[in-house]
């Protein structure tokens, strides 16, 4: 469009049933995308609360589908500048959703039934196989095969199951009291827990370029070095030999636990956005109540987990889906 050259346009048409009129003109209302867009700045106090419009304004990131940028990435700005405002910082166009290689279409019957997928997974689990899916931004297709392989793989294999072996173990071990980490840490501690410190950065760098679906990617590298980490210590067999009076295998198998519910604490603040409901019983079953004012420092905290809390175990987070 900026290569074919910028012209002109009117911003009224003739007067219909609806619209706002023209001040000066009533026999034109303005044209809809100049009515549309100027909620943006109308709704959050321009014009009658000063104090919010500077608050919120100028946004970080306006958020729409691609077919309409040529009126957010042409005529809003236009529209601003002439008024002396500030333009957005960013615009971000989302892509199209398909299924099964085909546009979605109510006359075809090729459709996504959300009330569905809700009763077949849930509320968490569908935000989260949303955004995970498909990179934010492009284009991508929905199938339910995808779906499912997703959601048994990295919710209930990696996700779920780590939490409920972690609380079985500490349960078994430590009576459900979350032990002192005792003694000096190994290499393959140090690992992982630097793995778990770099998150916080990670996450921050990827939201702050929308990139959403790595959001929960660098997410999930956490997730996955944790169960590495787990068959790496083998707690089971620390546990083993600090029953047979290893007191080195003991001090070992304490600070493995303790690493494990506290990256456990650090995921569940990490993926409180896309799983709230989930985050917050994992939480609890950590013997936590989530709290809001931690926030995002929770997400570089590491080693801040109170030893000596006693675990709340539950019920499994995400149970495997069998079609």
């Amino acid at each position: 469009m900026l290569r074919q050259g910028l012209r002109d346009f009117s911003i009224s048409r003739e007067r219909v049933r609806w619209g706002v009129p023209l001040p000066d003109d009533p026999e034109q209302v303005l044209y809809v995308w100049v009515d549309a867009l100027l909620n943006y700045i109308t709704a959050i106090g321009y014009g009658d609360d000063p104090e919010t419009f500077q608050r919120y304004w100028p946004a970080d990131v306006h958020l729409m589908a691609k077919e309409i940028i040529r009126f957010h990435c042409l005529y809003w700005p236009a529209m601003l500048m002439a008024a002396g405002l500030p333009i957005p910082r960013l615009v971000f166009a989302h892509g199209w959703l398909t299924k099964d290689g085909q546009k979605l279409s109510k006359t075809t019957g090729n459709i996504i039934d959300p009330f569905d997928l809700l009763q077949r997974f849930g509320t968490d689990a569908v935000r989260y196989l949303f955004l995970r899916e498909g990179a934010f931004g492009a284009d991508w297709d929905y199938t339910d095969v995808s779906f499912i392989r997703r959601h048994n793989a990295d919710l209930a294999n990696d996700f779920g199951n780590l939490l409920n072996r972690t609380v079985r173990m500490v349960v078994r071990y430590f009576d459900g009291v979350v032990p002192e980490p005792t003694g000096d840490p190994e290499a393959v501690d140090r690992k992982f827990l630097a793995l778990a410190a770099s998150l916080g950065e990670r996450v921050k760098d990827a939201v702050q370029r929308v990139a959403l679906q790595e959001v929960l990617i660098r997410i999930w590298d956490v997730v996955e070095g944790a169960n590495k980490y787990v068959q790496e210590t083998s707690p089971w067999e620390l546990a083993k030999a600090r029953k047979g009076g290893s007191e080195q295998a003991g001090e070992q198998l304490a600070t493995v636990l303790y690493n494990l519910v506290d990256v456990l604490r650090l995921l569940g603040y990490a993926v409180t956005p896309v799983i709230p409901r989930k985050a917050e019983e994992l939480l609890r079953q950590l013997g936590l109540a989530f709290d809001p004012a931690v926030g995002w420092q929770a997400l570089t905290a590491v080693g801040t987990y109170p030893a000596g809390t006693r675990l709340s175990p539950g019920e499994v987070l995400f149970p495997r889906y069998e079609a």
